[in-house]
């Protein structure tokens, strides 16, 4: 899963025992984008902005 957080973009890993992993990082932004769902499948200029 990936989402659009406004502030970050958040990618979340499930690992073979079952915990979830986080990785997120800044986006420069001071607003918050609720968690809209980034589609991975598309280039990056489509996301959020």
């Amino acid at each position: 899963m990936s989402f659009d957080h406004g502030p970050t973009f958040s990618f979340y890993i499930h690992e073979p025992e079952g915990n979830t992993c986080e990785v997120s990082w800044p986006t420069g932004r001071r607003t918050t984008g609720g968690n809209l769902p980034i589609d991975l499948t598309k280039s990056e200029s489509s996301w959020s902005s």
